[in-house]
């Protein structure tokens, strides 16, 4: 990102930061996107732990809808928002247990069996989930691959994503989580911490607050909270990837 870059979305941060809004509603999803992060924690170097949470609003019936939850499982993979994306638009049953999977999958690679789960043979078995989210990770990273699998999926929804760092706005080994949701039709994002790589620091803010998606930023200092709560969730979120906020050469793979 250009210094021009930069400057626009630390502009673009700080204003929505001003005019948000943050409910009890927020407060309680943010919480459960904690949650789901906390289960990544000590597997996804050098990336950070993330969670993601999509909810419906549903206006008609004055009930919310938690459409999709899922966590970052190990770098490579995907990312919090595309688990929750996959689950929210029916590509597999949890978000938040296949992403699982991959954890155990890739635990008992490295750590019990450098060859895999084994059938014996010495050949590595995948579980079911895991063969899924490698054929979905496939699809995803391909050429118009987000787009083919996310697409005005919730058009006729009125969705919120909770995230507990703004989302990346980059192609690495995946593409960025905040084109997903612009290609989804996600309405609105809260974020629970912004990331402080000047390379990637409020980018993905950047790039959904310009498509007209409201982005509200949560505040840990309790003299700019809404509320207490709102205080705790935002430093419970800076807390989760205090390791990979303070390294230099960070970078969201």
């Amino acid at each position: 990102m250009s210094s021009n870059e930069d400057d626009t979305a630390t502009s673009a941060t700080k204003h929505i930061a001003t005019t948000r809004t943050i409910s009890p509603d927020d407060n309680r999803y943010m919480k459960q996107a904690i949650d789901a992060a906390s289960r990544g924690v000590g597997n996804t170097f050098p990336n950070p732990a993330v969670g993601c949470v999509l909810v419906s609003k549903n206006k008609d019936q004055g009930e919310d809808e938690v459409l999709g939850v899922g966590f970052h499982p190990k770098a490579g993979y995907p990312h919090a928002e595309v688990f929750a994306l996959f689950e929210a638009c029916g590509y597999v049953d949890s978000g938040v247990d296949s992403a699982q999977a991959v954890v155990q999958h890739t635990k008992a690679k490295s750590r019990y069996n450098p060859a895999g789960n084994s059938n014996g043979s010495g050949e590595e078995v995948e579980t079911p989930d895991v063969s899924k989210v490698g054929e979905l990770l496939e699809k995803y990273s391909s050429d118009g691959g987000a787009e083919e699998l996310f697409k005005d999926k919730f058009v006729d929804d009125d969705v919120t994503a909770y995230v507990t760092l703004d989302p990346c706005c980059h192609f690495g080994k995946t593409p960025p989580c905040a084109m997903s949701f612009l290609q989804a039709g996600v309405n609105r994002v809260v974020v629970g911490f912004r990331d402080p790589n000047p390379r990637v620091d409020g980018g993905g803010v950047t790039m959904m607050a310009r498509e007209g998606i409201p982005v509200d930023l949560m505040m840990k200092d309790a003299s700019e909270a809404e509320s207490d709560e709102e205080a705790e969730n935002a430093q419970a979120c800076a807390d989760i990837v205090s390791a990979f906020a303070n390294r230099r050469d960070h970078y969201y793979q």
